[in-house]
């Protein structure tokens, strides 16, 4: 027994002399629910002191300092080109593992393909091409899934080489 242990137990035993042990074990009981309603009590009042602090409208340094925070937040998050870099890795990889006949690779590549689409189209949607029209990617990524990507996640569930190296 450590030092710690001898003296809670001492303790304890010192409650249950002085005060029983039925009444140590209510005190105890006691002292600890007090301590878990004052702390939620704590919290919310936390919560609805900023609730009550905030303003019917919202002041204008409030609003620059939101823009300037999104501003620096969309400055790190990762760009439509860095994620169609990883379509374009994960494509291959997909390549040499049906090549080498590696079906569970593959089909882990072709996810990973999928979902790095699915996440380029997250960050633009819609692009505009040289005239200025818009171009939207998600229905050209549907296109895909609906055709080729459903082709080739066919071709690797059925370990068909020819055809997933064909197109």
């Amino acid at each position: 027994m450590t030092r710690a242990n001898i003296d809670v137990e001492s303790l304890s035993l010192n409650l249950e002399v002085v005060m029983g042990k039925k009444n140590a074990i209510l005190w105890f009981a006691a002292v600890v629910g007090f301590m878990v309603v004052a702390t939620i009590l704590s919290r919310n009042r936390g919560m609805s002191s900023y609730a009550a602090d905030a303003p019917a409208g919202s002041k204008p340094d409030e609003i620059a300092a939101l823009k300037g925070e999104v501003a620096r937040l969309k400055g790190m998050v990762t760009d439509q080109s860095h994620v169609m870099a990883d379509v374009g890795y994960h494509y291959t990889n997909l390549w040499f593992a049906g090549q080498n006949e590696n079906w569970p690779l593959a089909q882990f590549y072709l996810d990973e393909t999928r979902s790095h689409l699915k996440w380029a189209v997250r960050i633009i949607p819609i692009r505009k091409d040289r005239e200025q029209r818009e171009v939207d990617l998600g229905a050209i990524l549907d296109a895909m899934e609906q055709t080729s990507l459903k082709d080739l996640d066919q071709s690797v569930k059925s370990k068909d080489k020819a055809k997933s190296l064909s197109d």
